[in-house]
Formats: structure tokens, C-alpha cells, sequence
């Protein structure tokens, strides 16, 4: 497995710090004990043309909500499953076989209980799904007293699903609503000539060539502030509840399945143009916003452990579990406020499992939350003030695979257990849990 990206960006920002060594002093001798590998023939800090780092540190954070503004949803009743591991009085989950047979608006076909005959209205069996209205992004349709004409976008009527697959688990499980903004937070930190770019997305994964098109946008809108960033790194937080960034987790048809005729193909990419495109301006937005922000700043480091029980476990064999947690904190040098604090641990932001249709960044939202804002008094668990400023949290190993599903011993910080639950309050609990450790760990923290 490679090492961590987030571990990379950890890296590219310690290099920025003052105090670091060049190269290592006694180089590895390899499995022969020999010479030991070739060096690099140019490497910085250290080599003859390297920028300069005379000069403070400087620092600047941003954070923009790429959450989706509107956008088309499932009829309920469509929906895979229902119970106890459903919001009360819902469906949840997936798409079930019933959203594919055109049986019209009633969702009754011919041999079904309680059949009445083909719909009235002839959407039974016109070629056009019937697990939605197709009444734009806006989600106002012609009956609606709020309507005030067809949207502008082209999305209303048009026969296709202008909706958003959440990633992660299997195809087919659409958003309902919003739970949580998801966010691009980037920082930008610098010294002497060198400036870099660290941006974190609350998506399941961000291709290299939507990278690209983001170092584009920013030399579009920020041409100066483009010419001075040496490097633009893009991660994702990899969370499993937001929509689909990579296109693998669109509308698929069950195997074996034969669908009505004259129904779309039986499967495409599950990513939203029209949002995929806001997610890419706000991406490159939120760089420039923090490289705008920068002043001289003074960093502070820790690394710990935080344990296994009630947080993580590892799903497969060999069981092994990398629990270690590294903070970045980056202050304002003159008057000692947060700019940013900068969080590294593994484990996939899944709590909410495949049966949530809500969009989210899962636990990372009460990370982040906890370690900016503080953690109000919980039963005997005294409140922890927040650090303010803007907290990202950088995804650490986690292949292998890591998840806090099925992790025994989960509680909240007042005591109440949270085991075997798919849920926001097991959720909460494993991120006010993390971000209790965060704090905690910032107490020792060194310059």
C-alpha cells in the first residue's frame, strides 16, 4: 500500500518549518549493509538553486461549503429498505428493483396486488422512470403555487434523474436531503520562495486531472497568486456519504435484470455535471482565499495514539491497525490566534453505512466541529474549549481495510454506548471522541 498522501502533505509542510534537516545525516545502507542508495542529484532544502527560505513563516486557511444547492430526489416509497435502521416512519438505502419496471406513478404493474389498470395519465410504461419527479433541480413542479416556469438549467423535463448518488458502498443510493455541509478547506503555507497549497474535500476521492483543472481556475481567477504557489496538493477525506466524485457509483440495474423497454441505459456516471463544476470553482476559490489570508505564523506539532476500542477496527486480515494521530498547528505570530489546526488519522468516514441518504462528511464533521468550536459538558465529561480558527482533517491510511463499522465499545463522551449502530449519534460520538483527543493532544504540543 502507499504511504498516505496526507502523510506526503504532512511531509511538504515540515520542510516549510524552521529546525529541519536537509537530508538524513547517516544514510540507509540497504539490505547488504553496502554503500547505501544513490542520493537524489537535486533535492530542497539543500541543493545549490534551491529556492530561498530566509523569511518568516507565513500561513493562510479558507474553508467554502461544496455542499449542493439543489438538486432532484427519489420518491421514497422507491427505496430499498425500511425498519429499525431507517429514520422512523421512512424508507432508506438504495433504490429497490420496483424503481425500474415503469409501472407509472401509482408503482403498481399489471399482476401486482391491488392493480388497478394502467395509469391515467399514460406513465405507465412510457419509457420514463417513474422513481421521481421530474421537476428540475429546483424540485418545484407546474402544480407546485411556488412555480414560476421551467429551469433555466434545462433540468426540469428532460426525462433524466438530476439527482446525486452518494459514493462509497454500492450503486444506486440516492440523496434525499442534507445533513451537513460538505467542504473544500484548503491552507496555504509558505517561507522565503516557496509557497504550497493543501486542500481537503469531503468527497470520496478527487482525480489528478480534476487537480488539473483546479491549478487552471486558480491562474484564471488569481493569475499573481498562481504564479507564486509552487505546488497545489488535493486530497479527499474519503468520506462514504457524499455525492459520487468519481463517477463509479451511478444508477446501475440489479444483475440479471431485464428492465422496461424503452427505459435509459442500464447504467452511467453517477457524477452531477453541474455540481461537479461548482465543486471545482470553490475548490480553487477556497486556495485562493487562504493564500490571500497569509501572514507570518509560528507552527505547533504533537503525535500520539488514540487507541482502538469504541473508534476503529480492521475488517480484514492480517488485522492490523495504525491508530497514530498528528496535529499541525499554524498560528497567527503576532497575536496567537489559530489560522488553522491540521488533523491526520485513518479510518473511513462510514458510520452511516449504505443505509443513509443524507449528505455528509460522516464523523469528520464533529472533528472538525469539536476541535474549532470546543465540546460542550456531556453527563461527567467536562466542556472542552475549541481551538477556533479552521480545522481539516487529513486522511490517513486506511486501505485494508479500516472503518468504524462493527467497532466494539463506541460510546459518547457522557457514557452512553453506541455499538452496532448505523447512525449520526454513533457518528458524533467517534468524532467529539477524536476531537476530545485532538484537544487533549494540542496541550503538549511543541513549537
Amino acid at each position: 500500500m502507499r504511504p498516505s498522501l496526507a502523510l506526503a502533505s504532512f511531509a511538504a509542510l515540515f520542510l516549510l518549518l524552521p529546525g529541519c534537516p536537509a537530508v538524513p545525516s547517516t544514510p540507509d545502507g540497504g539490505s547488504d549493509g553496502g554503500s547505501g542508495p544513490t542520493p537524489p542529484a537535486f533535492y530542497c532544502p539543500g541543493s545549490e538553486g534551491c529556492p530561498s527560505a530566509d523569511g518568516p513563516l507565513v500561513a493562510g486557511a479558507a474553508a467554502i461549503p461544496i455542499t449542493p444547492s439543489g438538486f432532484e430526489v427519489p420518491r421514497l416509497e422507491y427505496l430499498e429498505r425500511e425498519g429499525d435502521r431507517c429514520d422512523v416512519g421512512m424508507r432508506c438505502g438504495e433504490l429497490s428493483e420496483k424503481a425500474f419496471d415503469d409501472c407509472g406513478a401509482d408503482g403498481l404493474c399489471s399482476g401486482d396486488p391491488g392493480y388497478p389498470g394502467p395509469d391515467a395519465d399514460g406513465t405507465e410504461g412510457d419509457g420514463i422512470y417513474d422513481f421521481f419527479d421530474d421537476c428540475g433541480r429546483d424540485r418545484i413542479c407546474p402544480d407546485d403555487p411556488a412555480y414560476t416556469g421551467p429551469d433555466a438549467d434545462g433540468t426540469e423535463g428532460n426525462g433524466l434523474f438530476d439527482g446525486l448518488w452518494l459514493a462509497g458502498f454500492g450503486n444506486n443510493r440516492p440523496a434525499v436531503g442534507v445533513h451537513d455541509d460538505i467542504w473544500a478547506r484548503a491552507v496555504v503555507i509558505g517561507r522565503g520562495e516557496t509557497l504550497v497549497a493543501i486542500a481537503y474535500l469531503d468527497l470520496v476521492g478527487f482525480f489528478y486531472d480534476d487537480v488539473l483543472r483546479v491549478r487552471e481556475r486558480i491562474a484564471q481567477r488569481a493569475p499573481e497568486i498562481a504564479s507564486r504557489l509552487d505546488y497545489v496538493f488535493i486530497g479527499s477525506t474519503h468520506t462514504h456519504e457524499a455525492p459520487d466524485a468519481l463517477g463509479q457509483w451511478g444508477m446501475a440495474l440489479p444483475p440479471n435484470y431485464v428492465p422496461a423497454v424503452g427505459l435509459p441505459e442500464a447504467y452511467r456516471s453517477g457524477v452531477n455535471a453541474l455540481w461537479w463544476d461548482e465543486v471545482l470553482d470553490k475548490t480553487a476559490e477556497a486556495i485562493v482565499q487562504a493564500a490571500e489570508s497569509t501572514r507570518p505564523a509560528r507552527a505547533r506539532v504533537a503525535q500520539g495514539r488514540t487507541g482502538a476500542e469504541g473508534l476503529v477496527r480492521d475488517s480484514r486480515d492480517p488485522r492490523i491497525i495504525d491508530d497514530t494521530l498528528s496535529v499541525l498547528e499554524l498560528l497567527d505570530a503576532e497575536d496567537g490566534s489559530v489560522i488553522t489546526t491540521m488533523i491526520n488519522w485513518g479510518n473511513h468516514p462510514e458510520v452511516l453505512s449504505d443505509i443513509n441518504n443524507l449528505i455528509t462528511s460522516d464523523f469528520v464533521h464533529y472533528v472538525r466541529k469539536g476541535v474549532e468550536e470546543g465540546l460542550e459538558a456531556e453527563g461527567e465529561a467536562p466542556a472542552v474549549p475549541g481551538r477556533g480558527g479552521i480545522a481539516l482533517y487529513l486522511q490517513g491510511p486506511v486501505g485494508g481495510l479500516l472503518t468504524p463499522l462493527g467497532s466494539i465499545g463506541a460510546r459518547t463522551r457522557d457514557g452512553v454506548p453506541r455499538d452496532d449502530r448505523r447512525d449520526y449519534e454513533k457518528a458524533r460520538a467517534v468524532g467529539e471522541r477524536l476531537a476530545e483527543k485532538v484537544l487533549a493532544l494540542l496541550e503538549t504540543a511543541e513549537e
